[in-house]
């Protein structure tokens, strides 16, 4: 992942430890917030509505729907990093939303659906991006 970070057009500096890190644009952050994302999903079953509860629901709503410009950008420059950075902001923004709203134990049936709906559609962009840039994700980290 952190190959595909950088665009053609910087010095490539190979560091182990940046590469391996678990927080920041690195391939382990990513696989994280996949698999985390993921065992909320598997635990609860749910269907969106169109409601919005907050900014931090809204922008990673926003989020999601900018997956189709980071493909094209990315296919028509025959640049990966712009798939790469779309993915990492992604990450961002699940994880922003994952901070700032109660999902386990939210007593309010319909906005914990809305909320696992949306990391679900979440995991699924993010599955999608990481398999165009030929990454494997894990069971477990």
């Amino acid at each position: 992942f952190a190959d595909l970070m950088n665009s053609r057009e910087k010095d490539y500096i190979f560091d182990l430890n940046k590469f391996s890190d678990v927080s920041g644009k690195t391939g382990p952050y990513i696989l994280y917030t996949y698999l985390r994302n993921n065992k909320i999903i598997e635990e609860n079953n749910s269907k969106l509505t169109d409601k919005i509860y907050n900014d931090v629901d809204r922008n990673l709503r926003l989020s999601i729907l900018n997956m189709k410009d980071s493909i094209i950008q990315a296919y028509n420059t025959r640049m990966p990093h712009y798939i790469a950075d779309y993915v990492y902001n992604l990450c961002v923004e699940s994880n922003i939303f994952y901070q700032n709203n109660r999902i386990n134990g939210n007593e309010d049936e319909i906005m914990k659906n809305d909320y696992i709906t949306v990391l679900s559609l979440t995991n699924k962009v993010i599955k999608q991006m990481l398999y165009l840039l030929g990454i494997e994700i894990p069971k477990v980290m």
